[in-house]
């Protein structure tokens, strides 16, 4: 603690020495603290008060006046240290040094006989409210050592002759006059703390009484909850055994709570429902939390399904832990996760169906029925998508179409199923001669399409050929020889599709018109 001894340092350092310090968290430091505060100041106006008055009265000696000025200077010491935190110091040095001073200035006015004699009485006393009962027995014995001390000493001629007869001066009433308010005022603040240790122990008890109130009405409550609870509730320990049980209906009861409390788990339920609940209990030990099983009973309006809930109880012995369970009816939620789970498997097995039919319906409506490849509305699509690639990375994409030469008359002298052999037929030929990444179509009748991306015209015109030579050759069955007409085109930078379809289409008609079975290729 930083001392200013500065005349403003004083004045501001005044309201606070002349207050008790306070010990934040620590009320009986503060309490004890407070005590050594007390004492020492009165210490201190007691000594200056005597000493004012002796020289006044003219009966002080040299070496009292000094004793008196150094137990002043001792006792301010006590106090910086007990500014400074050091409260058991404080109280043994004034305790301490106390004796100490009273016996020295008691032995240099010539004996007991003086006044100052009496304050052995304010010193045991101020023991005894400093260090309680240890203090009251050990400053007895020392006051008592102290005086018989002075006695011998008197006796034996030691002590000084009083320069005064006892009793007879101003400064006697005066030190008697202190001794006594000092007294009372300690007296005083005795029971000032005694009054405020009843004003707080009555405060205590109306907050203890608060909350016994509150905690009845929160165990009314819980009980309420209870109550109103549609669930088995029992107490059992870990071992299985049965210490509490209440049920909010008789016919869900596996026994009567009379020949169940007390009683073991496997006592009155079938050993496969009672196994499951000690394995659930000790989950619950396992995991400090809780645990939960199902079991089934037989009981007098069928098979029952019941689910256990455990947990620990609060407050429990280590050695006798227990757990509280609810046993609750799960019957009707049994009986409704089947339907539950039968209309989710209807459902899912309609879903799955649906999905089928909608995958092929999907497959429908993009592939030709006859021939198993892509009809002219699915072929539009891609053609595009790959045109709308060609313009945007500049790279080539041709397409060709070829038509069945004579076809119509292949229908008239062989009958229609033979013409869809001959559709199907050049559909497997074609298939199987072009690039992996090409797409064929039928474009409709006898008309087929085939799209070549990354492919221009003289790999077209090659393909082209290839197709046309592989139809020629191939011996179909009945019809013998049939052959193609071809015509192909690359499509243009920024072509429209349309104006492409409508190249090709142009290419095929010259190939037809120019005496069929050949290739021709659009400008």
């Amino acid at each position: 603690m930083k001392l200013n001894f500065g005349r403003k340092g004083l004045l501001c350092q005044l309201p606070s020495w002349l207050a008790s310090p306070v010990f934040e968290g620590d009320d009986e430091e503060t309490r004890q603290a407070g005590l050594v505060h007390m004492i020492g100041w009165s210490c201190i106006v007691f000594t200056c008060v005597v000493m004012v008055s002796s020289v006044l009265d003219d009966t002080m000696l040299p070496a009292t006046l000094l004793i008196d000025m150094l137990a002043c200077m001792v006792n301010a010491q006590f106090l910086i240290s007990l500014r400074c935190g050091r409260v058991t110091l404080a109280r043994l040095g004034v305790i301490l040094f106390g004796l100490v001073f009273i016996t020295l200035a008691t032995a240099s006015l010539g004996g007991i006989a003086d006044p100052t004699a009496a304050i052995f009485v304010f010193w045991v006393l101020m023991a005894g409210v400093l260090f309680d009962l240890i203090g009251i027995v050990l400053g007895t014995v020392a006051a008592s050592l102290a005086i018989l001390g002075l006695i011998v000493a008197k006796n034996a001629g030691w002590l000084a002759t009083p320069p005064y007869v006892p009793g007879t001066s101003v400064s006697d009433w005066v030190t008697y006059t202190a001794l006594f308010a000092f007294t009372g005022g300690l007296t005083y603040y005795i029971n000032q703390g005694t009054q405020r240790a009843l004003t707080l122990a009555r405060t205590e008890v109306k907050q203890r009484q608060q909350a016994e109130a509150n905690l009845s009405a929160a165990q009314n409550k819980l009980q309420g909850i209870i109550n109103g609870l549609p669930d088995l509730l029992f107490e059992v320990s870990l071992n299985g055994v049965i210490h509490d049980y209440r049920s909010p209906r008789s016919d869900l009861q596996a026994a009567p709570p009379q020949a169940i409390l007390g009683k073991n788990l496997f006592d009155f339920l079938p050993r496969q429902a009672a196994q499951r609940a000690i394995d659930a209990i000790r989950e619950a030990t396992l995991n400090g939390q809780f645990s939960r099983t199902t079991y089934a009973l037989e009981l007098a309006q069928g098979t029952r399904w019941f689910e256990l809930s455990f947990s620990a109880k609060p407050g429990c012995d280590a050695q006798d832990q227990r757990y509280v369970c609810l046993s609750r009816d799960i019957t009707e939620h049994k009986r409704l996760m089947s339907v539950l789970q039968q209309a989710h498997d209807e459902a899912l097995t309609a879903k799955q169906a649906l999905q089928s039919i909608n995958e092929e319906l999907s497959k429908i409506a993009i592939t030709d029925p006859l021939t198993g490849i892509y009809n002219r509305r699915h072929f539009v699509k891609i053609a595009d998508t790959e045109r709308a690639r060609v313009q945007r990375y500049r790279t080539s994409l041709s397409m060709l179409i070829f038509d069945i030469d004579h076809f119509k008359s292949i229908n008239d002298n062989y009958g229609h199923p033979t013409g869809d052999s001959v559709l199907i037929e050049i559909t497997q030929l074609v298939s199987s001669a072009i690039r992996q990444g090409d797409v064929l179509a039928r474009w409709g009748g006898e008309e087929f399409v085939v799209l070549m991306p990354q492919c221009g015209m003289p790999e077209a015109q090659q393909l082209a050929e290839k197709l046309r030579a592989l139809i020629a050759a191939h011996p179909f069955s009945e019809v013998r020889t049939v052959t193609a007409s071809l015509g192909a085109a690359e499509c243009k930078p920024d072509e429209l599709l349309n104006d492409w379809f409508k190249r090709v289409d142009i290419a095929l008609y010259a190939a037809k018109s120019s005496g069929r079975n050949r290739v021709c290729l659009a400008d």
